[in-house]
């Protein structure tokens, strides 16, 4: 049995019909959305095409702060002499990923093609001999991944630099270069390489031209920050949609961090029992134990060391004090055993006699005779009476006063606990903000952040966290006050925008959409204006237009 091989000609222009259908009326839908609509489209030309002399034409649609939909579209219809021919349908819808907003900078897509082809005699070079002395007619198909750039030079025209890079699957027939022969052959190939370049002219449509010219960031000086006392909200017959800024954190490389936390437990005299009501034994034991259990149930943290040094006060002999000092480090690494620590990770020893720190005790002091102390410390050797003299000086008054008062500080141990902490995943950093958001680092809170979407609660409790406990942070206040904006906070958003100190595009858009919100529509325009031109000011000002108009 004979199959019939699908001419897919007509298949082609009802699909392109339809997607063009498609796109106009996801924008004609936008424009009743709800608050956050997008209703921005873009019209473009690709002048790489036009300079082939290819007729096309291409829509792009915004649907959310970082996503958009373009439709291109490509047609030639040209036959030159001697039977050269240069004909093609082409659809290539595209689904975009923006770096930082839409219509704005970088940009990353995934593209599907679709074409109908018939050409002949192409001239070689560039092309190949083939195709200069065949005629190749068939249909394609496939899909690739997009990288591009978009600069906007004003707030309705654009420029835009796109490669792309894919497969293909192509079914033809071949012919000779003679009206009306036989086919010579039909075939399907598989091509991998370059689908798609560009570089496109685009025209914004949608909302009235702004007036004025835009006031430039770097010529603006202080911003205007609202009054709230002053500042009313009435109804308006039109209520504006306002898109408000947020701002992608510059996280820096995180590395591994080393760390250290140290403490000491305290001994009565003579004694090297750990005893928790002591002074400030059980509070230290305490940490000390938490931080341990921590460290090990922590994946991303290893523990690389632990120092104990023992001392004793200067009573006794110094043989004595010696292993007394020994016996005292030693209590607290038996006590650590319950932990299972690697042995070659200690380093215990014993000081004895700790003289050092009775200079460094009575020098703090107003002990008696203060002076005539510290002279004999430091002028008599340990083994040449030392003790003796001081217990003599003044009929043994220094010795006793510092016996009752400076020595009890002198019989301890000192511990410290050396661990590094690797870098955080971004879905570490969440589970770690879920459970413990005070120990992030601000990079650490933005990693967390960051697999989030910007309007979500989970992302504004974060980023709220954020300029709590950095409240320097501007990242963190523009945030927070976007998201405060969103949730028609206005007195939260205005407390956090006073607290940004560098005026970027994004802190004048939000400070316009906090005096929109406030119904103080020239206010809002005014500081809109210094905000530069970007799609999402554009949107807002079209938005404060509408409000002028039907006030």
């Amino acid at each position: 049995m004979q199959v019939k091989r699908i001419k897919p000609s007509r298949y082609f222009i009802r699909l392109s019909f339809m997607a063009a259908i498609l796109l106009y009326t996801n924008y004609v839908g936008a424009q009743d959305t709800a608050e956050g609509n997008y209703d921005v489209i873009s019209i473009k030309t690709n002048l790489l095409y036009d300079a082939t002399g290819t007729i096309n034409i291409g829509g792009e649609l915004a649907l959310s702060d970082r996503l958009s939909f373009e439709l291109p579209l490509s047609y030639t219809p040209w036959t030159f002499s001697s039977n050269r021919k240069w004909k093609h349908m082409l659809v290539q819808p595209e689904l975009r990923l923006w770096t930082k907003e839409t219509f704005t900078g970088h940009f990353f897509g995934i593209h599907a093609h679709y074409a109908y082809y018939n050409i002949s005699r192409l001239p070689s070079p560039p092309f190949s001999v083939n195709m200069n002395e065949s005629r190749y007619q068939g249909w394609l198909a496939g899909a690739g991944i997009t990288y591009g750039y978009r600069w906007n030079t004003g707030s309705r025209w654009s420029v835009e630099g796109s490669l792309g890079l894919g497969y293909a699957y192509l079914d033809y027939d071949k012919y000779p270069c003679i009206t009306c022969a036989e086919k010579t052959k039909s075939d399907t190939r598989n091509y991998l390489g370059p689908t798609k370049a560009g570089v496109s002219l685009i025209y914004t449509i949608g909302g009235k031209k702004k007036a004025g010219k835009a006031i430039r960031m770097e010529t603006a000086t202080e911003p205007i920050h609202p009054d709230l006392k002053h500042l009313q909200a009435g109804s308006k017959p039109y209520t504006p949609r306002f898109r408000v800024s947020y701002v992608v954190p510059d996280i820096r490389e995180m590395e591994e961090r080393q760390m250290e936390s140290k403490g000491c437990l305290y001994f009565s005299q003579n004694n090297s029992q750990i005893m928790a009501d002591l002074k400030d034994n059980e509070v230290n034991l305490q940490h000390l134990s938490t931080l341990i259990e921590t460290l090990q149930n922590n994946p991303n943290a290893a523990l690389t060391g632990i120092t104990i040094t023992g001392y004793a006060s200067i009573e006794g002999t110094f043989a004595h004090n010696l292993q007394l000092s020994v016996r005292r480090a030693n209590s607290l690494k038996e006590y650590l055993t319950k932990y299972a620590i690697d042995e070659s990770l200690f380093s215990v020893k014993g000081k004895g006699e700790d003289w050092t720190g009775v200079d460094s005790l009575v020098s703090r002091t107003t002990l008696p005779y203060k002076n005539d102390v510290l002279e004999i410390i430091r002028s008599t050797g340990i083994f040449e009476g030392r003790e003796k003299k001081l217990m003599e000086l003044y009929r043994g008054e220094p010795y006793r006063t510092m016996e009752n008062s400076l020595f009890p500080q002198l019989r301890r141990c000192e511990y410290r606990l050396f661990y590094t902490i690797s870098p955080l995943s971004a879905e570490k950093a969440a589970e770690a903000f879920a459970n413990n958001p005070t120990s992030l680092s601000l990079d650490e809170l933005f990693l967390a952040a960051s697999i989030y979407e910007s309007a979500s609660d989970t992302y504004y409790r974060i980023m709220e966290t954020a300029a709590r406990l950095f409240p320097t942070s501007d990242e963190a206040n523009l945030n927070v006050a976007a998201g405060a904006l969103q949730r028609k906070d206005t007195v939260k958003a205005g407390n956090y925008l006073s607290k940004v100190k560098e005026y970027t595009s994004a802190y004048y858009n939000n400070m316009g959409v906090l005096y929109g919100l406030l119904g103080e529509w020239d206010k809002a325009k005014e500081v809109f204006l210094q905000a530069g031109d970007n799609m999402k000011v554009a949107a807002n000002i079209r938005e404060i237009d509408k409000a002028i108009e039907n006030r």
